[in-house]
């Protein structure tokens, strides 16, 4: 459960079956490795909470994002990988997640019991 004003995660991993290699394209002469963007932006807004250009020099690649939400509500991520190659690979998906109102701050407990 996320609270309002708490810092939370975003764990993204992608596996590939192979490595990145060189595209191949008919209209485009030249070598060019084949790379990858992944975009997580909010929904609700227009804002882009992260974004990497990478390949698949290993065959699983893990994306960490931290973020905070101030305000309680219903809010989505859109988590998008989009190769730079070719057409029709694209992967996007929607995250739905709720923020409950701010947590009352406890003050810490000692091993006995006692108010620190």
């Amino acid at each position: 459960m996320i609270g309002a004003g708490d810092f939370f995660q975003i764990v993204v991993n992608l596996k590939s079956n192979r490595l990145s290699n060189f595209c191949s394209s008919v209209t485009y002469p030249y070598l060019k490795m084949e790379s990858w963007h992944i975009i997580i932006s909010d929904s609700n807004s227009i804002g882009i909470l992260f974004h990497e250009f990478f390949t698949f020099d290993e065959l699983t690649k893990t994306f960490k994002v931290t973020s905070r939400q101030e305000k309680q509500g219903k809010y989505s991520l859109n988590i998008s990988v989009m190769s730079d190659c070719y057409f029709g690979l694209d992967i996007e998906r929607d995250v739905k997640y709720e923020v409950t109102p701010m947590k009352a701050h406890r003050p810490p407990v000692d091993d006995e019991g006692e108010v620190e």
